[in-house]
């Protein structure tokens, strides 16, 4: 310990002044180093809580659109085709049979054929000639099956105007795949005008309607504001679906909610041939089938991809646009044939910073449902 020498003549007050400010610089150096940790906890505290907030604004989404599809949503029951009507009957008779077949073996191998008295004589004749007897039927009934077949042949069931699904449902028709009650979700919204569905994806959601472009953006369907928003129209399009070029918007949500899945089109090679077909329910009834043809990303400022003014004034002009759009398309042409007369939906998504993903479709089929006057 260094030893303070003091002067004489100096007093011993200002020393201990002296001794107390060459301590003040490592004082304040610990509180900064204090303060510095504080603010990096609640730093983290923050980032938690706000992650925490945004879980929960997800899972809060989430639940509001499966109660909707709970509610106001019905899928049809499966078909069951004459193909699978016969493979049952067949399966009825075989187990049929077999019971037939085997119930004489069982009588015989509990039979004691080696009894002396003549009533146990007489009862294991008569028991053969029961088994006898029994033994016809059962080949008559085999010999029935192939008969039935050929004088009742089956005709091959045709398909539904245009197409079937190509979904789980096999051979049911394309437009009976899900039932959405409007009126049930007109008294939650009146905004809603549609509902999307696709046949091979799990993207169902519906379609809301708003002239302020973006006012469902960060809004859920009840009004509330919401990271996750809605799917949603054009505020330049129409409400019914009637514009030569319909474009919807979609949140590319992580957990692949919304219009998640979409990036898998510009990232997948094999995502494109096993998700070509969606629907679109109209609030008035009838049924759209779209067919995806082009998807690719662009820079969110190449806003001519986003246009909606086309009709029968520039129709060579959209014909150009839409071979433009093949142009476009991640992974080459597709084989769906488009022309300036169809109509096209496109649907819109974030991908990348500053970038998104266009998905363009062309409608294939229209089905109008019959009123009950018809």
């Amino acid at each position: 310990m260094e030893e303070v020498k003091v002067e004489q003549g100096t007093d011993t007050k200002e020393v201990q002044e002296t001794g107390a400010e060459t301590s003040v610089p490592a004082k304040k150096k610990n509180r900064w180093v204090d303060v510095l940790l504080i603010v990096g906890v609640l730093m983290i505290v923050l980032a938690g809580g706000a992650l925490l907030l945004l879980e929960w604004n997800n899972q809060k989404a989430n639940d509001i659109y499966d109660d909707l599809k709970n509610d106001f949503v019905s899928t049809y029951p499966k078909q069951t085709t004459t193909a699978d009507s016969e493979n049952s009957s067949d399966e009825e008779d075989t187990e049929e049979m077999t019971e037939e077949s085997a119930e004489p073996s069982a009588e015989e191998s509990t039979e004691e054929p080696t009894e002396e008295s003549e009533e146990g004589t007489v009862e294991t004749e008569a028991s053969t000639d029961s088994s006898a007897t029994e033994e016809p039927s059962a080949e008559e009934t085999e010999e029935s099956s192939p008969e039935t077949t050929e004088e009742q042949p089956t005709e091959e069931p045709e398909p539904p105007t245009g197409g079937v699904s190509e979904g789980e449902h096999g051979v049911d028709p394309w437009y009976h795949m899900i039932a959405v009650d409007f009126d049930g979700l007109h008294q939650v919204n009146p905004d809603v005008v549609g509902w999307i569905h696709f046949e091979n994806m799990d993207l169902s959601y519906p379609i809301l309607y708003s002239e302020g472009e973006s006012e469902y953006l960060r809004k859920n369907i009840y009004g509330e504001f919401s990271t996750v928003g809605c799917i949603y129209l054009d505020g330049a399009n129409n409400r019914g679906f009637d514009d030569q070029r319909t474009i919807l918007y979609g949140h590319n949500r992580k957990d692949l909610s919304m219009f998640g899945k979409l990036k898998y089109y510009v990232q997948q090679r094999k995502w494109y041939p096993e998700h070509q077909y969606f629907q679109v329910l109209d609030e008035n009834g009838a049924i759209y089938r779209y067919r995806i043809f082009s998807y690719f990303w662009v820079s969110e400022t190449a806003v001519e991809l986003v246009r909606v003014d086309y009709d029968e004034r520039n129709r060579e002009e959209y014909g150009l646009f839409i071979n433009h759009l093949f142009n476009l398309s991640t992974y080459g042409k597709n084989d769906v044939n488009v022309t300036a007369d169809d109509q096209m939906m496109t649907l819109v998504t974030c991908f990348t910073e500053g970038n998104r993903v266009l998905v363009n479709a062309v409608r294939v089929d229209t089905y109008i449902p019959p009123t009950n006057e018809e």
